[in-house]
């Protein structure tokens, strides 16, 4: 998938490693990404798009428009009137710009309600809604993502570094477990874990 990843991260002059103990990632994934042989999970693009305060649409080259910024009541209102219009849609803004119209939208709501305006109350409404619940669940899921990807470099490293680790065992058994089921692989690591330790 072709994204600004690249261009991005060298306009804040930094390198993939550095980027990656940013985000929590792996710089050779943060490579992957960058050149598009491999694609994050969305939570993990609308992290990125976070952390460079675009939005996501200007990170996937979806549009050449880094973001939606407002400066005045008209742009302010104008931009609400694109997100009514179907212009732009909430989840393509920065979360940074969603947060910034939202406390606009609050502390304007006279002006909303206002002849003329009134239709864009509920937009408002919408985007606050929509942002107040980003900003609770993003901050669970990279939490989430960053405990997986600890548990995955685990994995890599053991596979790497460790010979006592098959790879082949190891992709194995994951096919399996993918076939069987987690109850029934919980059974058979049970099984294992009562044998005797090879060293006995």
């Amino acid at each position: 998938m072709k994204n600004r990843l690249a261009q991005l991260r060298k306009e804040r002059g930094m390198t993939l490693k550095q980027l990656g103990q940013a985000l929590g990632v792996r710089d050779n994934a943060l490579s992957q990404y960058e050149t598009g042989k491999r694609n994050p999970q969305l939570g993990l693009w609308e992290e990125i798009a976070d952390y460079f305060a675009v939005s996501l649409d200007y990170l996937l080259m979806h549009s050449n428009r880094r973001d939606y910024y407002f400066q005045s009541d008209k742009q302010a209102l104008a931009l609400l009137q694109d997100l009514k219009d179907g212009k732009i849609s909430y989840d393509r803004m920065s979360h940074m710009s969603a947060v910034q119209l939202s406390v606009w939208a609050i502390q304007h709501q006279d002006l909303l309600k206002s002849k003329g305006h009134s239709a864009l109350e509920s937009v408002a409404d919408g985007l606050i809604r929509y942002i107040s619940s980003e900003l609770r669940v993003l901050p669970e899921y990279s939490k989430m993502r960053k405990k997986n990807s600890k548990k995955r470099d685990a994995l890599i490293d053991m596979i790497e570094f460790d010979d006592s680790v098959d790879p082949d065992l190891v992709i194995r058994f994951i096919k399996l477990s993918q076939v069987k089921g987690s109850k029934s692989i919980g059974k058979a690591l049970d099984y294992l874990e009562s044998l005797p330790d090879a060293s006995d």
